[in-house]
């Protein structure tokens, strides 16, 4: 268990909450990279070129 929970922190670590519910934007991000990174990998495709906006999970 983690010692956040526990002491009142309570920003995002992870792809999970306190409660093991995923971010789901995050993760969802997370697959779109995965399904490209072998081409990026083996040079078939160039890496994206712009900065990841900040995801705010309300």
């Amino acid at each position: 268990m983690e010692l956040a929970e526990f002491d009142g922190e309570n920003y995002q670590i992870g792809i999970v909450d306190v409660c093991h519910r995923p971010y789901e934007a995050f993760v969802q991000e997370i697959k779109a990279a995965h399904a490209e990174l072998l081409d990026v990998l083996l040079g078939r495709r160039a890496p994206y070129d712009v900065q990841p906006e900040e995801l705010i999970i309300r």
